[in-house]
C-alpha cells in the first residue's frame, strides 16, 4: 500500500460526506475516526462490520441505519487499499489525471461521481 495517510483521510472523508453530511461536518469528525481506528486501513480489514458499524458510530458518524451500509462501505475501501488496488492514486494526481483518478475510485463500492469529486479535490489540497 502506498497511499498515505492523507489520501486515506482524504478517501474515507469523502465516502462519509453524502447525505446531508458536508465534507467540513466529516472533517470534524476525523480525530474520532482516527482514535476509533477508522482510518488505519490494515485495522479496518481486521474488523468485522458489526465493529466497524459500532466504531462509525462512536466516532460521532450517525446515519441510523444506514451506519451498516456505510460501514460495509469503508470496510470495502480498506480491503481495496490494503490490496494495492488503490496504489496508482497518488500517481494520478501527480499528474493531473483528474479522469483516470475517477475511473480508479469508481471501482470502489460506494464511491460515485460525487465521491470521486470530492477526493480529487481534497487530495489536490495534500
Amino acid at each position: 500500500m502506498v497511499l498515505t495517510v492523507g489520501h486515506v483521510e482524504c478517501i474515507l472523508v469523502s465516502l462519509l460526506s453524502v447525505n446531508g453530511y458536508e465534507v467540513a461536518r466529516v472533517q470534524d469528525l476525523l480525530p474520532g475516526l482516527r482514535r476509533e481506528g477508522l482510518t488505519d486501513p490494515f485495522a479496518v480489514v481486521a474488523m468485522d462490520i458489526a465493529q466497524v458499524t459500532a466504531a462509525l458510530t462512536k466516532a460521532g458518524y450517525n446515519k441510523g441505519v444506514l451506519n451498516g451500509r456505510f460501514a460495509d462501505y469503508i470496510k470495502g475501501l480498506m480491503e481495496k487499499m490494503v490490496s494495492g488496488e488503490l496504489d496508482g492514486l497518488p500517481s494520478l494526481l501527480r499528474e493531473n489525471d483528474r479522469a483516470g483518478c475517477r475511473d480508479l475510485l469508481l471501482k470502489v463500492r460506494g464511491i460515485g461521481e460525487h465521491v470521486a469529486s470530492n477526493v480529487w479535490t481534497l487530495c489536490r489540497l495534500l
